[in-house]
């Protein structure tokens, strides 16, 4: 029987902070870098009060994985761009 050795993962060329652009259109913000993948957080809002007093993070999350392969299809955004795709 034959083992196949998977290829090792490409460095992440991107920082957590750095704002991205995927291939399909998402826009959000690098929130972690693991070697197998990235997650980029495309929106954030306050939980209820409720909610937020046991919680150990006062925000939802809607996070996005990226993998490996298509970390040179993203699109590294500007600041000039932030301000045009920035949440109310």
């Amino acid at each position: 029987m034959t083992v196949r050795k998977q290829p090792e993962p490409s460095p992440c060329p991107y920082e957590v902070g750095t704002w991205l652009k995927t291939p399909q259109g998402d826009i959000g913000y690098v929130n972690l870098v693991l070697d197998q993948y990235l997650t980029l957080c495309v929106r954030e809002w306050k939980k209820s009060e409720e909610l937020a007093k046991h919680s150990c993070q006062p925000i939802h999350q809607c996070i996005l994985l990226v993998y490996p392969t298509d970390y040179d299809k993203c699109e590294v955004l500007t600041e000039g761009d932030f301000e045009r795709v920035k949440h109310p």
